[in-house]
């Protein structure tokens, strides 16, 4: 079921990346639409709609497994849970060794890049390197942005290591180098299972060890052997007690193997679902990503050419606009002109008092609001007009990062496509696997029975269809014993799953010890439900 869907979600993804990319070629064959009209000072600004709002999405429905309504798989998740109970910072130290372990150091340590390498570390314009306190680059050169070596770089401040170099060496065995390390403490409880299962095969082996003697020593320890001897009584036999517990026991045991064989079956198949549920979602997640990577490249063109039309609509404004200040000047010149020519008519005429007040109201009402209007100007000539530039360079600066988000995407939308195939290729080794210790289990239980049932005629035939019982004693004690060994993996595999979650909700709130400061801050976005234009 899962294989014959395949090609339906291959036709969907086909679909949403057509609706993807036909809008997008439009839309960017196209510059924004805006014009300014100088006598009405009014701009008009055309964006592009989204006329296919997650229209793709539709069919991004989760699988359903076949056998949902039986499946067990809640109560196994809260028996692994209740057994593997550790506090979060056990799981923040398995995530920084496997950082340290996954990590190059020798590449990674390597502290400056090209300058115009994606790698270099710059600030928000994307024109001027950062420079720490501790260090200086060779002309040409950056400082190379966050990895998994080095933490962010801040300007005129000393640089640091994410963690001690010594650290990096010491990784390998934290995860499964020592007696303390994660590997071995999960391996402790698979040991734990072979040693209890070899121990129950060495008592089998004893016992028919023993059991055959028996036929040998009769005579001289019919006492010992009356118990476990295989000749059969000369007495008889109870009918309640040595017939039908037996065989009540052995049906009983039978209809576990059955029961337990149909769990195994079912879970495995709920693996298989929810496998194929996290390469959808996940296949999703970046599809979607994408989807919204092109529409958010859109606006911030846009704001680009805004930004050239503004400052030159600006320089139209404050050119020429000497007169704002200068005319006010001359006129308190004039006040001061005009009392020095005619101060001693004014004073004969009693009016001085009165041209002063005049002169310093003018000169306090006025000069305020031409200081306001010419810091109006200065605002608009040097932060606007003066910085055009810059601002441009911050939108490139964030361009560039959702390009490179872009990139990434697209890397981890192929490494999801190759996990898939390599997990469709082995599904059906794995259901043969789980199921190979349940159905020889249950072949050499019928065989058994077909044993006991034989044994109860006095035929040759019978005879020899009633040793098959023999065989199935044998065979019991072997794959008892191996059932152990396999329950034991199971559940170690259950642990590392369990642990693997635990470890996803720790690397989903921070990524930028692993794709560094120049794609984290989109992921986080992503994740923690942060509008992008903050986080970029």
């Amino acid at each position: 079921t899962i294989n014959t869907m395949k090609p339906k979600r291959q036709w969907n993804s086909t679909k949403r990346s057509l609706l993807l990319v036909i809008p997008l070629l439009s839309l960017g064959s196209g510059k924004a639409q805006h014009e300014f009209h100088p006598r009405s000072r009014e701009l008009t600004l055309e964006c592009p709609t989204d006329q296919f709002n997650d229209i793709g999405n539709s069919d991004d429905q989760s699988y359903e497994g076949r056998y949902d309504s039986y499946s067990k798989g809640a109560m196994g998740g809260s028996l692994v849970e209740r057994i593997r109970t550790k506090p979060e910072s056990y799981y923040q130290n398995i995530v920084n060794n496997i950082i340290m372990f996954v990590c190059d150091v020798e590449t990674a340590s390597e502290r400056c890049v090209e300058e115009d390498s994606t790698f270099a570390a710059k600030d928000w314009s994307g024109e001027k390197c950062i420079k720490a306190a501790d260090h200086e680059c060779p002309s040409g050169k950056c400082e190379r942005a966050s990895n998994c070596y080095w933490n962010s770089v801040y300007e005129g401040q000393n640089r640091t290591t994410r963690f001690e170099k010594d650290e990096y060496e010491k990784a390998e065995d934290v995860l499964y180098g020592t007696e303390d390390s994660y590997v071995r403490e999960i391996a402790e409880f698979g040991i734990a299972a072979v040693v209890v299962s070899g121990l129950l095969l060495l008592l089998w082996i004893l016992f028919f060890i023993g059991r055959y003697l028996c036929c040998c020593l009769w005579i001289p320890c019919s006492g010992c052997c009356f118990l476990c001897s295989p000749i059969p009584k000369k007495r008889g036999y109870n009918t309640f007690r040595d017939v039908i517990i037996p065989l009540f026991l052995y049906l009983v045991s039978l209809a576990g193997i059955v029961a337990a064989g149909s769990m195994a079956f079912i879970g495995n198949e709920d693996i298989s679902v929810g496998l194929s549920n996290t390469f959808l979602h996940a296949d999703g997640l970046v599809e979607d990503l994408g989807l919204f990577l092109g529409r958010s490249r859109i606006p911030l063109v846009n704001i680009q050419g805004i930004v050239n039309d503004a400052a030159l609509d600006a320089k139209s404004i404050f050119d020429g606009t000497e007169y704002v200040t200068g005319d006010a000047l001359q006129i308190v010149n004039s006040f001061l002109g005009f009392y020095s020519l005619h101060s001693e008519g004014l004073n004969a005429s009693g009016a001085a008092q009165t041209f002063d007040a005049a002169a310093t109201g003018f000169d306090e009402k006025v000069t305020p609001i031409t200081d306001n209007v010419q810091s109006v100007l200065d605002t608009l000539e040097l932060d606007l007009y003066g910085k055009a530039d810059t601002i441009k360079g911050g939108i490139t600066s964030a361009l560039d990062q959702l390009e490179s988000f872009s990139d990434q995407s697209a890397e981890w939308q192929i490494e999801i496509y190759n996990y898939e195939g390599q997990e469709l290729g082995v599904r059906d080794i794995r259901r043969a696997g789980v199921m190979t210790l349940f159905l020889l289990s249950f072949f050499f239980a019928v065989m058994g029975f077909v044993g006991m049932l034989a044994s109860k005629r006095r035929t040759r035939m019978c005879s020899t269809f009633a040793h098959m019982v023999k065989v199935t004693g044998f065979f019991s004690a072997l794959l008892g014993s191996l059932s152990l060994v396999v329950a034991s993996v199971a559940l170690c595999s259950s642990f590392i799953l369990y642990d693997a979650c635990q470890l996803s909700d720790i690397i989903t709130r921070d990524f930028e010890p692993f794709v560094g400061d120049k794609v984290s801050p989109g992921a986080n976005a992503c994740f923690n439900d942060t509008n992008l234009a903050v986080a970029l």
